[in-house]
């Protein structure tokens, strides 16, 4: 049941129906009526989820796949984001080049 996702991610994520409210920007009482499955998300709501926390959307409303993104993404691959995201243009500009050269199987070996 979807509820019951809810509460999986909340202890998963270490957060109260309060802090998850708090961090998406809607009411904790609208909130709980999500949780304890006496409505449905709405779209934004699960939206809100996704971008603040990785909580994947399709996993909270239907158990599809892993239940954040990263849980999909090797070690290694969650560092190689990390630093991505500390480069400047110019640096991600060649590693782009550098990655793209890579996949096309090493310079065409």
């Amino acid at each position: 049941m979807e509820e019951n996702r809810w509460r999986v991610m909340l202890k998963a994520l270490g957060l109260t129906q309060r802090e998850l409210a708090e961090s998406i920007g809607i009411d904790r009482g609208y909130l709980s009526r999500i949780v304890n499955g006496k409505m449905e998300g709405t779209e934004r709501v699960y939206l809100l989820v996704e971008q603040v926390h990785g909580v994947r959307r399709a996993w909270l409303r239907g158990g599809e796949g892993p239940m954040r993104t990263e849980d999909a993404l090797t070690d290694d691959q969650r560092r190689l984001i990390a630093l991505v995201g500390e480069l400047d243009e110019e640096e991600a500009h060649a590693v782009l080049a550098f990655v793209r050269f890579l996949r096309e199987g090493k310079g065409g070996e």
